[in-house]
């Protein structure tokens, strides 16, 4: 599952994905067929940045295979991959093959890895657009990437309401299947991704659709979840938000529901793309004793646990949708393939964008901070995380929200929009790994004390000394001393916070306000902008 934040989590107005419907993509362009390499980038693309290109770790996903393990993470910037468990990354951004703009689905396995990505566009009321999906079948070493999918039809010259989608593999009619082709990539993001080994990606594009891309045919087929032609308009179930390849099957997550279809059935004659086979599961339709299978019916996570029987379980957060169905903010989980849930009651109302687990320990990453239980998701399990803090440097989460959390080689890697976290002893002491500012100055800008928490300023002296930080507001007057002769080390980066409260502990009031930073080497000026 960025999480890219500002454009992915918000459920659109059904006149957006009729824009994106019939819209022309922004930049004119579309693909020379759908699903058809857009580049090879071994030798003629440019090789990744050294480190983080900046702090937010939206998703991470991890590849063992022999004794080597790889932590591929990504941003709003480009995927990062680590060899040492997130100690350092390096990042591929649309230069190394990665689409342009942010990552908005990750997914991996040892013989396949892809990237979906988005960019804004200057059309309102739409989340973005949609730039296409790389992939990589040698570790992130070499991508190729793909256009964003979107349908052929036969005649691009008649009205679009007339359009009749082609099919990319036979060149047969689609119109059994698709009521509304998707042209545009306006709305066409994929925002979850799931690799079917090494031979096939499977996409989640909310006006696109449930996508495979088979890298044997170099086609995208679409498959329809129900047994309405696809048609996102009027079928939240045709509104794909996230994807899980499990041991038994292709799990679909939609704005609708949940919904499943058996590899076997998948891979039988006839290409079950229209309902065939498929199994659906949603807040309206409990179990036989009433209670729930899925919590809310905007499934955006899910996550797959592997046993070590070789089986494994689906955990689904779901997120509320409209307050005329019920539905809440919760996490359930199967392991028979949808035959019986579980709910974890003690996450009931939680927005959740992650999951980790091993063994009976499960730890889940929300807007609310880190938790874990450690009797298998049980009722009365479930601990939160204090603060965390780097146990060597000091430096601070500061936030609540934790987008990505794996367990690696023993290790505990956290992702939120400050950095990488990463504790070997389970929470009890931490280290980050983070971007580098260029320079001290206050971020996030324009920041918001009530939404962002405290905002930071980060200095990285060249000589050991002491930081002195004031703030002003439009007046020069001094509204808040954050340091005063505070000692710094060379070489050492050294974060300090300000709270957004004056001399006498009030909340500033909105505006712009100045700083100044003199250290050993360091003499600066800057503005931030508080908007509460």
């Amino acid at each position: 599952m960025t999480r890219f934040v500002g454009l992915r989590w918000a459920l659109p107005t059904l006149a957006a994905l009729v824009l994106a419907a019939t819209a022309p993509a922004r930049d004119g362009r579309l693909p020379l067929r759908p699903g058809a390499p857009g580049g090879l980038f071994n030798d003629e693309g440019t090789p990744p940045f050294p480190g983080m290109i900046s702090n937010s770790v939206t998703q991470m996903r991890v590849v063992v295979e022999g004794g080597d393990t790889l932590v591929f993470a990504a941003n709003s910037f480009g995927v990062m991959r680590s060899t040492d468990f997130g100690a350092s990354f390096e990042t591929y951004t649309d230069s190394s093959g990665v689409g342009r703009g942010g990552v908005c689905g990750l997914a991996a396995s040892p013989g396949l890895l892809a990237a979906a990505t988005v960019v804004d566009t200057s059309i309102a009321d739409v989340q973005g657009a949609g730039t296409g999906i790389g992939f990589s079948t040698d570790r992130g070493v070499s991508w190729t990437w793909l256009e964003q999918p979107i349908d052929e039809v036969f005649d691009t010259s008649i009205d679009p309401h007339d359009w009749i989608a082609q099919d990319c593999e036979t060149g047969d009619s689609l119109d059994w299947l698709i009521e509304l082709p998707n042209r545009t990539p306006v709305e066409n993001i994929s925002w979850g991704l799931a690799v079917e080994g090494d031979s096939a990606i499977w996409a989640a594009s909310f006006a696109g659709g449930f996508r495979r891309y088979s890298l044997a045919t170099q086609c995208w087929s679409l498959f329809v979840p129900d047994d309405d032609a696809f048609q996102p308009v009027d079928h939240l179930n045709h509104r794909a938000f996230s994807m899980v390849a499990g041991k038994g099957g292709i799990w679909a997550g939609s704005a609708g529901g949940l919904n499943f279809l058996s590899w076997e059935t998948l891979h039988a004659p006839g290409g079950n793309r229209l309902g065939q086979g498929w199994r659906h599961f949603d807040f309206q339709h409990p179990q036989v004793d009433g209670s729930p299978t899925i919590t809310g019916n905007w499934v955006v996570t899910m996550e797959q646990n592997p046993l070590p029987d070789g089986s494994d379980e689906i955990w689904v957060a779901g997120w509320a949708t409209y307050a005329s169905v019920g539905d809440y903010y919760g996490l359930s989980w199967t392991g028979d393939d949808g035959a019986t849930w579980t709910e974890v009651e003690d996450l009931r109302g939680v927005k959740i964008w992650d999951l980790a687990f091993d063994g009976d320990d499960v730890w889940v990453g929300t807007d609310e901070g880190l938790w874990k239980s450690n009797r298998h998701g049980a009722a009365g399990s479930w601990s939160r995380y204090g603060d965390i803090v780097d146990s060597q440097s000091g430096r601070r989460m500061n936030t609540d929200t934790i987008y990505a959390v794996k367990l690696v080689g023993g290790r505990l890697l956290v992702g939120s929009p400050r950095g990488l976290f990463v504790s070997a002893d389970r929470g009890n002491s931490w280290s980050s790994t983070h971007h580098e500012p260029s320079g001290p100055r206050f971020f996030p800008n324009p920041w918001s004390p009530r939404v962002h928490g405290p905002a930071t300023l980060a200095v990285l002296p060249t000589r050991s000394g002491a930081v002195s930080i004031q703030v002003y507001d439009f007046a020069m007057d001094l509204v808040k001393t954050v340091a005063d002769g505070t000692p710094v080390t060379a070489g050492q980066s050294r974060e300090f916070y300000w709270d957004g409260t004056n001399r006498r502990g009030d909340l500033v009031a909105n505006g712009v306000y100045f700083y100044t930073v003199e250290g050993p080497g360091i003499s600066t000026r800057g503005k931030l902008m508080v908007v509460k």
